[in-house]
């Protein structure tokens, strides 16, 4: 809920077309790709696979704390669970999420690769030093990537 003007998201089509993608501008100084904005994705996941990465999500989680609980440490929480407010938000590197977590990571990664190709050659040129191919280029991921953020009232 935005409390003021300054805390509402403005968005912008791209391309003028609200139906393929648009930008969330988190300033007035944003720059897609590269300071303050959002590249959002209608209907890039489907329901289900929502779902799967959040139970997963949900799951580890649980599994974690009671494994902290049970080894009667202090109530801090383990580092890689870095979290942003009291408990609002879990970061977990989707190598902890299961086989299937993994695989939809994978599956993910394709779609919006596929989707720069498609819909923003010049940008994947830009990125990538290249406009086709990309699914075929080598990937390193920084340490903890890819992961899921698990949100939570507050976060």
């Amino acid at each position: 809920e935005a409390r003021g003007q300054s805390d509402r998201l403005q968005t912008a089509a791209i391309n003028g077309s609200w139906k393929d993608y648009h930008e969330v501008s988190l300033a007035k100084d944003s720059v897609l790709f590269l300071r303050s904005s959002v590249l959002m994705i209608p209907d890039l996941l489907t329901k289900e696979e929502c779902h799967l990465l959040m139970k997963a999500s949900e799951n580890h989680i649980e599994e974690v704390l009671n494994d902290v609980d049970s080894l009667e440490l202090p109530s801090s929480r383990p580092s890689w669970l870095s979290m942003a407010g009291p408990q609002s938000r879990y970061r977990i590197c989707i190598s902890k999420l299961g086989l299937q977590a993994e695989a939809l990571s994978s599956v993910i990664f394709d779609r919006v690769l596929c989707f720069f190709e498609q819909h923003l050659p010049q940008v994947a040129q830009t990125l990538f030093g290249q406009s086709t191919g990309l699914k075929e280029m080598p990937v390193t991921w920084s340490p903890g990537e890819p992961a899921v953020n698990r949100y939570t009232a507050g976060g």
